[in-house]
């Protein structure tokens, strides 16, 4: 009977403690705020995180209510010289607050990346981006109220 009290409270202790740490972030993400995308080409591709329209992006982890989401989906063509092969990475990822721009945090924002080739000359590139909990008071401030923006780069 022990073990099976003692295994109750650590759930609710996780339960508990996920909600608050939930209920935090709410209250700290209510001024992050999303644009459009800014430039394209073929080589790269410059774009602001943007939830879906009536959507709310929180970080993977945290529980998610009636109308948030943990990641935000895009996809782009692209054209490819026959015969090579098609890959993608995420670079200049920065959090843009107002007149600041903190580049030291990439590491709260996440890339998936899939490539499909359609045709021998175009490719359909597939990009799933996630955020991450914050772990420190001042990756929590660099998020609250901030723009996410990131390039990405189609190298062949």
């Amino acid at each position: 009977m022990r073990p099976l009290l003692v295994s109750f409270f650590v759930f609710f202790l996780m339960v508990f403690g996920t909600h608050l740490v939930y209920q935090n972030w709410l209250e700290n993400d209510s001024n992050l705020e999303y644009s459009d995308n800014l430039a394209y080409s073929h080589a790269s591709q410059v774009v602001t995180l943007k939830a879906p329209s009536g959507k709310r992006l929180v970080p993977v982890g945290a529980v998610l209510g009636i109308n948030d989401v943990n990641y935000v989906d895009y996809s782009f063509k692209v054209n490819v010289k026959a015969g090579n092969t098609l890959s993608v990475e995420a670079i200049n990822v920065l959090f843009v607050n107002d007149n600041e721009t903190f580049d030291a945090y990439a590491d709260l924002v996440d890339f998936d990346f899939e490539v499909v080739m359609t045709s021998d000359t175009e490719a359909l590139v597939n990009v799933r981006v996630h955020l991450h909990m914050p772990n420190t008071e001042v990756e929590l401030a660099v998020m609250k109220g901030s723009s996410v923006t990131f390039e990405l780069n189609f190298i062949q």
